[in-house]
């Protein structure tokens, strides 16, 4: 996005909403507006000028993440003059800049209206036109995309003249693609490859400040859910390793798996889905690899062929480095249970997830790894027995972080 478009405010190397279409902006003390103001002489793509009916236009249109609270907050969009922008809002509304100025949302991106609506949605996904470095040369659907250096934006023309960008799902031909030089950049390098991409003198490896790792709470702020209290909100804040988790990788099975592996990164684990043994079962395992890729092998390689590989991302295998760190462990196991009112069929790999907990549980305290579990029998994967089990996880976690 930030190659092709350009929003009226967004993150800058070294400044968060920073003016980039607008040349400023203005939030009301009450923040019940907020008023922008464009730069002179800004254009699209095809030469046209940027304008403030441009900035109602894609505002109105805009139906990405965020639109709902965008649209439902905001009373009218003002154009006084031919620069500026106002947005009323029916009430104090202290977030818009965080949604409207952030990748929260796509609603500042703006796009040209006469353009969009001559060629329709389908027409401008096909051949689209922004006010970003970059303008469009040539596509091939989901393969690859050409953008070139465009001469007139506002900030500069971009020293790198031509950029080819290749959508290629494997991390491990990613990989590849720098190691012979058929690529320059790649991105979203995970796992066990950074240490590969560490070791090797061609390669420089660089952080992104994208591409955002969300904590997702499960639905939990109903009215009656542990995070309406403050001080529930604040521990759990306190007890996030922040460092830890940017320098850790991010390939493996979530809590145990990371527990095991940086055994001086948490103070406590929990997992409220299940503790699975990959080694036990990886016929199970390569079936979920492959709804995500052509080439399940290509994750943790052949399982009789590279067991080491297999071993180092299996919690059950790694369970003698979790001494010390207080566990908690759940599982249903793949009846429907209470929150589906006992209806619906048995789900066989809940059946063997349930299965692989219980043995879990069974060899933690046989080597006397401070374990509590609740196998709660009939249940199955999803956000209410979650948050169920967060309620009863909290003692521990909490208890960690004092």
């Amino acid at each position: 996005m930030y190659a092709q478009h350009d929003a009226l405010v967004k993150h800058l190397p070294g400044k968060t909403f920073a003016p980039s279409l607008a040349e400023s902006y203005d939030i009301a003390p009450d923040f019940k507006s907020a008023t922008f103001k464009l730069r002179q002489g800004i254009k699209f793509h095809d030469d046209k000028p940027v304008t403030t009916e441009d900035v109602k236009f894609t505002f109105e249109k805009y139906r990405g993440a965020n639109a709902g609270i965008l649209h439902e907050k905001t009373d009218k969009i003002e154009t006084p003059d031919e620069r500026t922008v106002k947005f009323v809002f029916k009430e104090p509304f202290l977030d818009f800049m965080t949604i409207y100025g952030s990748p929260s949302s796509g609603a500042g991106w703006i796009v040209p209206k006469a353009y969009y609506e001559q060629v329709g949605p389908n027409g401008f996904k096909q051949k689209p036109i922004g006010a970003g470095p970059y303008r469009f040369v040539r596509q091939q659907a989901g393969t690859e995309v050409e953008f070139e250096a465009f001469p007139e934006y506002w900030r500069k023309s971009p020293s790198v003249k031509t950029i080819i960008i290749k959508g290629i799902p494997e991390t491990a031909t990613r990989l590849a693609g720098l190691q012979t030089g058929e690529l320059d950049v790649g991105n979203q390098m995970s796992g066990d490859l950074l240490d590969v991409i560490r070791k090797d003198t061609k390669l420089r490896l660089a952080p992104l400040k994208a591409g955002t790792v969300w904590l997702e709470p499960m639905s939990m702020d109903s009215p009656d859910g542990p995070m309406k209290d403050v001080k529930v909100r604040q521990a759990i804040s306190l007890a996030i390793d922040r460092k830890a988790f940017n320098d850790a990788e991010m390939g493996g099975l979530g809590a145990m798996d990371y527990a095991a592996r940086r055994p001086r990164m948490f103070r406590a684990a929990a997992s409220f889905s299940g503790v699975l043994h990959p080694l036990a079962t990886p016929d199970l395992w390569l079936g979920l690899f492959a709804s995500y890729t052509d080439d399940p092998d290509a994750v943790w390689g052949d399982p009789r062929e590279d067991q080491a590989n297999w071993r180092r991302h299996d919690p059950t295998a790694l369970l003698p480095a979790l001494d010390g760190i207080p566990l908690f462990v759940s599982a249903g196991d793949g009846r429907p249970g209470p929150f589906e009112d006992g209806r619906g069929d048995i789900d066989p790999t809940e059946v063997e997830v349930g299965r692989e907990t219980r043995a879990f549980v069974r060899r933690a305290k046989a080597l006397d790894v401070p374990v509590r579990s609740d196998l709660y029998g009939a249940g199955i994967h999803d956000w209410p027995y979650w948050q169920r089990e967060l309620y009863r996880a909290l003692p521990l976690l909490l208890g960690a972080i004092r």
